[in-house]
Formats: C-alpha cells, sequence, structure tokens
C-alpha cells in the first residue's frame, strides 16, 4: 500500500495565514471543538476552534481534518490512514513519511533556516512519536510545525502550526485522540 501523507494542499494550508473558509465542514461534529469520526476515532482541539473535514475518511480511504480559530493562526490537521503499522518493520517507512511530508512542504512554501528534531527511526518504535520542524518565512516571525503519529488500528497523524507558543500547545491535543471501535 502507497503511504499516504498529509496532502500538500492541506499542509499549504498549514502555513497560510487564512483559514480556508471555502473548505467542506464535517457533518461528523459533535461539538466545535470535538470532531468525532463515527466509528473510527475522535479528538478535541481548544476551545474556540472548529473542525472542517478536507477529505472525510471512508472504507479504505484516508480522512484529513482541521481545525482553526477566528482570529488566531495556529492550525491543527488530523490524517487518519486506514491501514495499521502493528510492528517495526513497517513503523520507520510512515515515520520518515510524515516527517518529509511535513519537510517538503515548508521548504516549497519558501521558507528557510529550518531546524527540526526527527522522530525516532530505529527499533523498537513506540505507538506515538513526536517531532517538529520550525522555519523563517520571508516575512513575519519564526514559524512552528510540530507533528505527532499514532499507530493503532489505523495510522494517525496530527500536526500543529502556528508561533512557536501556540503551535506547541496545539500539539497538545494529540493526546486526545482515541480510537473508537467498530
Amino acid at each position: 500500500m502507497r503511504s499516504f501523507s498529509l496532502p500538500l494542499a492541506a499542509l499549504l494550508m498549514l502555513v497560510s495565514p487564512t483559514r480556508g473558509a471555502d473548505a467542506p465542514t464535517s457533518d461528523n461534529k459533535t461539538s466545535d471543538n470535538k470532531l468525532t469520526v463515527a466509528g473510527v476515532f475522535s479528538i478535541t482541539a481548544p476551545a474556540g476552534y472548529s473542525w472542517q473535514a478536507l477529505q472525510e475518511a471512508g472504507p479504505g480511504t484516508p480522512g484529513v481534518y482541521m481545525a482553526t480559530a477566528d482570529g488566531k493562526e495556529e492550525r491543527l490537521v488530523v490524517v487518519m490512514e486506514p491501514r495499521n503499522a502493528d510492528n517495526d518493520a513497517k513503523r520507520p517507512a510512515i515515520l520518515k513519511a510524515h516527517f518529509n511530508a511535513m519537510g517538503d512542504t515548508v521548504q516549497k512554501a519558501g521558507m528557510k533556516d529550518l531546524k527540526f528534531e526527527q522522530p525516532k527511526l530505529t527499533p523498537p518504535i513506540a505507538a506515538t512519536s513526536d517531532y517538529w520542524i520550525s522555519a523563517q518565512p520571508a516575512e513575519g516571525d519564526r514559524k512552528f510545525f510540530y507533528g505527532h503519529t499514532t499507530f493503532g488500528k489505523n495510522t494517525f497523524q496530527v500536526q500543529a502550526a502556528g508561533g512557536e507558543k501556540g503551535a506547541k500547545d496545539l500539539i497538545a491535543s494529540a493526546k486526545t485522540l482515541k480510537e473508537l471501535a467498530k
């Protein structure tokens, strides 16, 4: 199965100052800041954030969802990949793809002076992994991109982007991700 990482359009939304208001909204909402995809997963963003579906999850289809808040530059994105990476033979390639997609997109957005912490790629690899990249845009303050990958029945990538404190606070939402039984 081909590795699925966050689509370029979604990552570019992470580095864009606009909200993307014309993106579709999800019918899977349970409240503004809590997203539940029935039988698959739930995740809670901080108060004031609301979720929109960039691509709805379906049987064998990845799902991509983004949470934004009016007046804030930070964005939270969760990608659900319908595949199980239940062993150390599968996990390094997925982590590398998640990290590299984030870095490639930051560079394609014209940001320079990348600093980063890669995920651990040598076994044993835990069920969750954290990594980050910071970069300097042509104008404005340095941007931070925090990533969190969770391996379970499905594989999840959660990313938070924005200013250093805001993005760091936002990635804590990854710890609220729960897989739901079907």
